[in-house]
């Protein structure tokens, strides 16, 4: 496995507090690999609840099924490897991370990869309730 580095404007992203952010820049440029370390960041700082867990849902978005599987997929178990760092639940689409940290506290962040192909797939995502969303290719 590779190592991320952030570039400046990655870290700046990454370490702004806005509601909404966006990240854009030259196809290959890392942006992807950015919003993915990004979301595990997020998951990792989240506060603990009362029984030591840092509870958090995610739903990383791309528009069709084809490039949520060739791409935003691919690109998230490149970093988050199925099997070792948690559970892919396939008929959920979701992949469910659990990990410790050092300070005791437990990770168990649901990662929920949606396609926006259809109308009722946009309802489906509106009534979820979520920690976060990553919108990959958010321009479709």
């Amino acid at each position: 496995m590779s190592t991320f580095y952030a570039s400046p404007t990655m870290t700046e992203f990454m370490l702004s507090k806005k509601y909404n952010r966006v990240l854009a820049g030259p196809i290959g440029g890392g942006k992807s690999v950015a919003c993915v370390h990004e979301l595990l960041r997020w998951a990792s700082e989240q506060e603990p609840n009362a029984a030591g867990e840092r509870k958090t849902r995610f739903l990383i978005c791309r528009n069709t099924v084809d490039q949520l599987r060739s791409t935003t997929m691919k690109t998230f178990f490149d970093w988050v490897p199925q099997g070792v760092t948690g559970e892919w639940k396939a008929t959920d689409k979701t992949f469910y991370m659990v990990a410790a940290k050092g300070d005791g506290t437990v990770i168990k962040a649901e990662f929920l990869f949606i396609a926006l192909d259809t109308p009722d797939d946009v309802r489906k995502a509106l009534s979820l309730e979520a920690t976060g969303l990553w919108g990959n290719e958010a321009r479709e």
